[in-house]
């Protein structure tokens, strides 16, 4: 398992982390691609008109655990650190003993095959 959360973009077939700046869009590999430039050692970078991409948002990877829907944030060993936003700062069952990120917010390192339907959600 990979855990994604960020911005990406596919130009021309391939999908690159991304940035977004203004009408443009940053693009970046981590070894030499025809048109980009190195930013720094492992880094290239090249800058997209939006509409010569094929779609640009924001990845996230997300899963169940205890039936409730989280975001998966970090990933060590077999142990995934996951997030849910509760209603009405009520924790959910699975949430054992621990304190919230923030108020409604909470997250909890669990392992990972705790989790139910990893999947990636791109949003617009």
């Amino acid at each position: 398992m990979s855990v994604v959360n960020g911005y990406w973009a596919r130009w021309r077939g391939t999908d690159y982390p991304a940035s977004p700046d203004g009408e443009l869009v940053r693009i970046y590999a981590t070894s030499p691609v025809a048109g980009f430039e190195q930013v720094r050692t492992g880094r290239y970078r090249r800058f997209v008109p939006r509409a010569e991409l094929e779609w640009f948002g924001y990845l996230r990877t997300v899963a169940t655990l205890g039936g409730e829907p989280v975001v998966l944030v970090a990933e060590r060993d077999d142990r995934v650190l996951v997030e849910y936003g509760g209603d009405a700062g009520e924790a959910p069952t699975w949430w054992a003993g621990g304190s919230p990120a923030e108020p409604g917010v909470y997250r909890i390192w669990t392992v990972s095959s705790e989790l139910r339907g990893v999947r990636r959600e791109l949003l617009t």
